[in-house]
């Protein structure tokens, strides 16, 4: 799962940059700000998502690895 994090947490940096490039070349051109970057926003949304879910997974996991470890220790 932390590895699925690693992979999608620069894609979300990407997105936002795609973002604000699309936002700067919208309002340079004179076209609506919003049209040219929902599909954008839509994409940032779901990879936030898939973020949450899997650094959440991740830590539960890993701290449930590390209760096994510390159980057999003692």
């Amino acid at each position: 799962m932390s590895i699925s994090t690693g992979l999608v947490a620069p894609l979300f940096g990407l997105l936002m940059i795609k973002n604000l490039s699309t936002m700067m070349l919208a309002s340079s051109n004179g076209e609506d700000v919003l049209d040219a970057i929902k599909w954008w926003i839509i994409y940032m949304l779901f990879a936030a998502f898939f973020i949450f879910i899997a650094k959440g997974l991740s830590v539960t996991l890993f701290s449930k690895v590390g209760h096994n470890i510390i159980t057999n220790v003692r």
